[in-house]
């Protein structure tokens, strides 16, 4: 959703009746989410004849927002004053949706998730060849340069539907586990996760910890409309993760996922916006 622009011309005719209206004007902006971004009353002018006295650019974050204000009862009241007082040539412009990039950041309480990079492939390797880890994971790298491989394939294109983006995460700046976010459609309003911990700082709640970070930013942030996980019937942890945390099982593919040469069943749970709101304040 991309942020609007409200551009106001103004050439004051009486300075008693906008007056009035500056008198009451910045205690009712006050309460919506605008922004002032310039106020001036001698621009510089490059172009053209210039007949105003006064300029002002205010944004929102979004449309809703800027009608939540204008179109105010208490805005509308003063605006009168405005318009009486002073010739205005005013527009709303819409900005440019900007995506994220790679430079996603989340805190928790706890932990640092950020994309991983080649620095971490040491880090990584260390704990994702474990036979701990391998036991419900469909990469298994034998070698770090399929680690290397693997975060040059995954931390590009954030945001953009049908690819896997993975974030590391980060405890004391030591890596400690990562989660990767599959972005899907239509029209990449979903996405599906997936986590590994080190076998180390497993049961301390991170994973949970760092679920909740994600979600909550797909969620909140890139207002997703749903998300999903898929996991072995057999990965009682991550089952229980999962269903804590009010997702729902969706189903169960019998047989479905081939690997190492073995058809595996797979479990699917996913949970909606309005259902995250509602687990997690």
């Amino acid at each position: 959703m991309s942020a609007v622009y409200f551009l106001a011309q103004i050439r004051i005719t009486d300075s008693n009746l906008y007056q009035k209206y500056l008198d009451k004007c910045d205690d009712i902006f006050s309460r919506c989410n605008g922004k002032y971004l310039a106020v001036d009353s001698a621009p510089e002018i490059l172009e053209g004849n210039w007949k105003y006295s006064k300029s002002v650019l205010i944004e929102f974050p979004n449309r809703e927002d800027f009608k939540e204000w204008y179109y105010s009862d208490d805005y509308q009241e003063i605006l009168k004053y405005r318009l009486s007082g002073a010739a205005c040539d005013t527009i709303l412009v819409f900005g440019k949706e900007q995506k994220p990039g790679n430079k996603i950041l989340i805190r928790t309480e706890r932990l640092t998730i950020k994309p991983i990079t080649l620095a971490d492939a040491s880090a990584m390797f260390e704990y994702r060849t474990k036979e701990e880890i391998f036991l419900f994971q469909t990469f298994k790298p034998g070698t770090l340069h399929e680690i290397e491989d693997f975060i040059r394939n995954s931390t590009t294109g954030f945001n953009e539907e049908g690819r896997w983006f993975q974030l590391g995460i980060f405890h004391n700046s030591t890596m400690i586990g990562d989660i990767g976010i599959h972005f899907i459609g239509p029209e990449n309003s979903q996405c599906e996760i997936g986590y590994t911990i080190h076998p180390v700082y497993q049961k301390k709640g991170y994973g949970k910890e760092s679920v909740i970070g994600v979600v909550n930013y797909l969620f909140k942030v890139l207002q997703k409309h749903r998300i999903t996980a898929s996991t072995d019937p057999q990965n009682t942890a991550s089952i229980a993760l999962l269903e804590s945390l009010g997702f729902r099982k969706e189903g169960l593919f019998k047989r479905s996922l081939l690997i190492d040469g073995n058809w595996e069943d797979d479990l699917i749970y996913a949970i909606l916006a309005e259902e995250w709101e509602y687990q997690v304040n």
